[in-house]
């Protein structure tokens, strides 16, 4: 695995290359994986160790686990309709968020028990931000 330091708006993040396969590539920042699927060509300078990559080339997708509910957007956490210990269904609005100035019901994708919240009412959040933790039932 290769170990990299990415700059992103200014700020530095530790970045580990999980795979690459053709267009793909798989790695984590901080601990949470990630795929990236490059669209259009990309070039590199060995020098400088840089990628350039021509925007919109990228399609970040991040690999999601059944035990977590993550923020799909950057935004404000408006409202908590769960607590730890709580049983919740699939479908079921576990926090409502407000992002672009729209209020987004957050949904579970399964049936589980909430095991811990990360979040609380008024905390803004950055996309792919842990909300819920969760075990299965």
């Amino acid at each position: 695995m290769n170990q990299y330091k990415v700059r992103v708006n200014g700020k530095e993040h530790d970045v580990t290359l999980l795979s690459r396969a053709g267009s793909k590539i798989s790695f984590s920042i901080e601990g949470q994986q990630y795929e990236v699927e490059v669209e259009n060509a990309f070039s590199t300078n060995p020098k400088h160790s840089q990628i350039t990559l021509a925007p919109p080339a990228l399609k970040l997708t991040r690999v999601s686990s059944p035990t977590e509910i993550r923020a799909p957007m950057p935004g404000l956490i408006v409202d908590l309709k769960v607590k730890e210990g709580d049983k919740i269904n699939a479908g079921q609005t576990v926090c409502v968020m407000e992002a672009m100035k729209m209020e987004n019901n957050i949904t579970a994708q399964h049936s589980a028990t909430i095991h811990k919240v990360h979040v609380k009412p008024k905390q803004e959040v950055e996309n792919g931000a842990l909300l819920i933790e969760l075990t299965l039932i």
